[in-house]
């Protein structure tokens, strides 16, 4: 189903495929200023599911998606920009009703809403928007679930299709996802040219100039994701030493991210054989899972408690055992 998605993608001709425009002053007609509502909700619902995790928002995300967005996608645009800016924003909402879909555990849900996402931006004519669905959200989730040769096809081809109209910002994602693959199959060498051309990417990136969709991408979600693939590797100092960075620079609002990143810090130590620096990290991380309801959030806690488990004798493991029992016992092993 992906490889075919991908392959319709990279070949779909150039061109939007718009309803018919609505006629002037008709009632039904898509307005600006419907528009503008829609996307003040969308960045509103963004950041609720930063903060609080999938959990808390998505039925709410759920009821305008059935409500006003079907209403808005029902009615026939006024013009071909409207049009293109509508199915933008369509596929940016189901965007999100994928990601929360992954972020409750609902991982065939997730898939088939970022391809209704892509086949959105398809609907728009918005290549760049699409080669992100493919590589970031798509890549991303088929790694999760543990298919790193299906996630690199879908990174690769995205980077294919989208390498003669990217931005900065989007180029770094694109590739950092590349690297990510490369980093799960043990390809070092390929994993950190593709790591270095998303660093050099980065560094030219101005937010002013990027995508509204892609501006939160910035240096320390960059870090994340070398992070990320340093641990994959098996080199917990460069892991620890990018979690830093991107700890330090993360909005206290995106506390998933916080939680995600720092249940990594406490996996990376532990790998190091630093129990005590581990145990401390991996608090931190139940108190920042705690104030979510991410189902992403309770795996990492999860899965830092099966990276001490060797350790299980020593008394702040055992400890710490019984904080994430009091503190967020969802996630107790």
């Amino acid at each position: 189903v992906l490889d075919r998605a991908a392959l319709d993608w990279l070949n779909a001709a150039a061109g939007p495929r718009l309803s018919a425009a609505g006629r002037p002053g008709s009632p039904d007609q898509v307005s600006e200023e419907d528009l503008s509502s829609a996307e003040t909700a969308l960045t509103m619902f963004r950041q609720l599911d930063h903060t609080h995790g999938a959990g808390r928002v998505h039925a709410r995300v759920q009821r305008y998606v059935e409500g006003e967005l079907n209403r808005l996608l029902a009615n026939p645009p006024t013009s071909e920009a409207i049009g293109r800016r509508l199915y933008t924003l369509a596929a940016g909402f189901f965007e999100l009703c994928g990601y929360q879909a992954v972020d409750t555990g609902a991982h065939g849900l997730a898939q088939r809403r970022y391809l209704r996402a892509l086949r959105l931006t398809q609907a728009a004519d918005d290549r760049l928007y699409g080669s992100y669905l493919l590589a970031v959200n798509i890549g991303h989730l088929t790694l999760h679930c543990g298919h790193p040769e299906p996630a690199l096809r879908m990174a690769l081809t995205a980077v294919r299709g989208s390498e003669t109209q990217t931005t900065p910002a989007v180029g770094a994602a694109l590739h950092a996802v590349v690297a990510r693959t490369y980093a799960r199959l043990g390809r070092e060498s390929d994993c950190m040219a593709h790591l270095d051309i998303a660093e050099r990417q980065m560094a030219r990136s101005k937010p002013e100039d990027e995508p509204s969709w892609i501006r939160y991408f910035n240096a320390a979600y960059l870090a994340d994701e070398l992070a990320h693939c340093f641990h994959d590797l098996g080199r917990p100092q460069q892991t620890q030493r990018h979690l830093g960075e991107a700890l330090t620079a993360l909005s206290p609002t995106h506390v998933r991210r916080l939680t995600i990143d720092t249940a990594l810090l406490a996996s990376s130590l532990a790998a190091a054989g630093c129990i005590d620096e581990a145990c401390a990290a991996a608090r931190v991380a139940v108190d920042h899972a705690a104030q979510t309801t991410s189902h992403r959030c309770l795996e990492r806690i999860v899965e830092v408690q099966a990276d001490l488990e060797p350790y299980r004798c020593e008394p702040e493991v055992r400890e710490f055992g019984e904080y994430v029992r009091h503190q967020l016992p969802l996630a107790a092993v």
